[in-house]
């Protein structure tokens, strides 16, 4: 056998086209997402414009009862459109959140290293939003910001630690947009009780 010859046969230069495509796939999702976060980004600006304006017009004419009436009809289409943009844009997170979780799950390395890298580039443009991800394995169970799907007995683990983030939550401005869903620790039942 000639290793000289085998060794020609191989490119070892050459990108694994699985892999290209998967990189290719993933920074065409990194695209949409960034240009809809603009978007959203630019329609909420618009609409905070337009909500400022509301307000100032409202302190001016608050004896006239058809423009104030106008003006709240028009402030709560606003906070609707704002609500709608700010559903939409967590439905995303959730599909992006359910691959990076299948991921780590099931031990893909490749898979779950770019997975991660785009959750945290969506982190960190949420954050410059004034949004947080409420994700917090490992601390203490908070009705203000949790609701417990399921219970889990380990004595290892402090009584109502937060052991899962099943599906993460949201802030924006000290609001809760929507609770994050956990699995919690409870105390081991004694079998004479």
């Amino acid at each position: 056998m000639d290793f000289n010859k085998e060794l020609e046969g191989f490119n070892f230069f050459e990108v694994d086209a699985d892999l290209e495509n998967y990189t290719n796939e993933t920074v065409c999702y990194l695209d949409a997402f960034n240009r809809t976060l603009k978007k959203i980004g630019k329609e909420q600006n618009s609409a905070n414009l337009l909500l400022d304006e509301l307000n100032e017009k409202l302190e001016e004419n608050s004896g006239r009862t058809a423009i104030e009436s106008d003006l709240r009809n028009r402030l709560e289409d606003a906070n609707r459109e704002n609500r709608l943009h700010l559903e939409n844009m967590m439905a995303m997170m959730d599909q992006v959140e359910d691959l990076y979780r299948y991921s780590l799950k099931h031990n893909s390395a490749e898979w779950a290293s770019q997975i991660k890298l785009v959750w945290e580039n969506m982190k960190n443009a949420l954050a410059l939003s004034g949004i947080s991800i409420i994700d917090s394995s490992g601390t203490g169970f908070d009705p203000q910001i949790h609701t417990a799907v399921l219970v889990r007995v380990n004595a290892d683990i402090p009584v109502e630690a937060v052991l899962e983030v099943l599906k993460s939550g949201y802030t924006a401005k000290m609001q809760v947009l929507r609770k994050a869903k956990v699995i919690i620790n409870k105390k081991e039942e004694c079998e004479n009780e």
